[in-house]
């Protein structure tokens, strides 16, 4: 549940990273691009994300290991956004394996 959670932050602030003017962004991605084009929409939905992400960990882990657990989250989710981006090292296929991964990890180590 962590590993599809922490994909939901990824997917969030992916969203609003999108839609900044001053970043470099890969507009060569089709899904980036398109992002890029209807800024309201995407800051929106990643905004709804983030509020939806936040309220499903206080919900699981309590108010305040929630509220802690989901800006530490965040926190790994942007910097990996922010390095990563402008190195054109972010694509579905990667986060998939790492998403893969990490559940694999969570259910044996559970």
């Amino acid at each position: 549940m962590t590993s599809l959670i922490s994909l939901l932050f990824f997917l969030g602030f992916y969203l609003l990273y999108s839609t900044s003017e001053k970043a470099d962004l890969n507009l060569s991605s089709k899904l980036q691009a398109s992002f890029h084009r209807k800024p309201i929409l995407s800051k929106s939905m990643g905004l709804l994300l983030l509020l939806i992400v936040f309220v499903l960990l206080v919900l699981l882990k309590g108010l305040a290991a929630g509220l802690l657990t989901g800006f530490i989250i965040l926190m790994i989710a942007s910097g990996l956004i922010i390095i990563l981006s402008p190195l054109k090292l972010m694509n579905i296929r990667i986060v998939s394996i790492i998403l893969f991964f990490s559940i694999f990890l969570e259910t044996v180590i559970s």
